[in-house]
């Protein structure tokens, strides 16, 4: 009896001892991101190449863009600095799945996901609103909200996004399919105001230096707002948390607000409030 329960315990401890001497497969537990960030004191972005005035190259080829100074001020508050790494928008999603980066700056879209199937990506909270931007000459004093636009004459995209817009503020809607001729009109009187995407605006006046136009308000969300993707997991919670705190760190500092008019040269966070997320 004596000598079953010795081999039995020595059985015992055999098998832990396999266990224990065991090399740990990828499966067996996963690295928590935010550790693994740190310990390499950076943290790996994707982002989409070509993407003004979100991601681009400027005159001197260096990286810039609202969202990489974003990117760049969250890297600061995790304490790493941030790598970011230009990808076709194809090879976003693919490139974060198989943990190629820590994190993707997502522009366009969000992840297509199959009937059925489970988003394998986490959104942090917001760190841009998406909302039209409504564009007059420079010298009007007249227009200064969305209020102001009533029996006003605007010029649109052909969207029906901002052609409901124009009809949600009382305006009366000329839709154009060109934006230099959309801003001409404006330019020469012939609408009191613009209605139009953000990029539209930017672009236009990042080719044309001397346009006499500004932004003097914004309308309603017309799209999903920008958010970093991170891959779903038990070790990416404590990057997700630590992203999400350092977004809503950064609004209620004002350094969102201060790059929206650096990029923008308006605050499209004016009406925004902390429980947008």
């Amino acid at each position: 009896m004596r000598q079953l329960r010795f081999s039995f315990i020595l059985l015992l401890l055999l098998l832990v001892s396999s266990l224990m001497a065991a090399p740990l497969k990828e499966n067996d537990i996963e690295l928590d991101s935010l550790s693994e960030i740190q310990g390499r004191g950076e943290i790996i972005i994707a982002v989409e190449k070509d993407s003004f005035p979100w991601s681009y190259r400027d005159s001197k080829k260096r990286l810039n863009g609202y969202s990489i100074e974003v990117a760049k001020h969250i890297a600061e508050e995790l304490g790493s600095s941030a790598r970011f790494v230009e990808v076709d928008f194809i090879k976003l999603w693919a490139g974060l799945e198989d943990d190629s980066y820590d994190m993707a700056i997502n522009i366009h879209s969000n992840f297509n996901v199959a009937e059925g199937q489970e988003n394998p990506f986490d959104s942090t909270y917001k760190y841009f609103p998406v909302k039209g931007a409504v564009v007059v000459r420079e010298d009007n004093t007249e227009i200064t909200s969305t209020n102001d636009l009533w029996d006003n004459y605007v010029a649109t995209p052909v969207d029906p996004v901002y052609i409901k817009l124009a009809n949600r503020y009382n305006a009366l809607c000329i839709g154009i399919k060109d934006a230099g001729e959309m801003f001409s009109l404006v330019e020469n009187g012939t609408v009191a105001a613009s209605i139009c995407p953000i990029e539209t605006v930017t672009k236009y006046l990042s080719e044309n230096k001397n346009a006499p136009f500004k932004i003097v308000a914004a309308t309603k969300d017309v799209g999903d707002a920008l958010s970093f993707q991170i891959k779903k997991g038990e070790g990416s919670k404590d990057l997700k948390r630590s992203v999400n705190k350092a977004i809503l760190k950064l609004r209620r500092k004002g350094i969102l607000s201060e790059l929206s008019i650096k990029h923008f040269g308006y605050d499209f966070f004016s009406t925004t409030t902390d429980n947008e997320e």
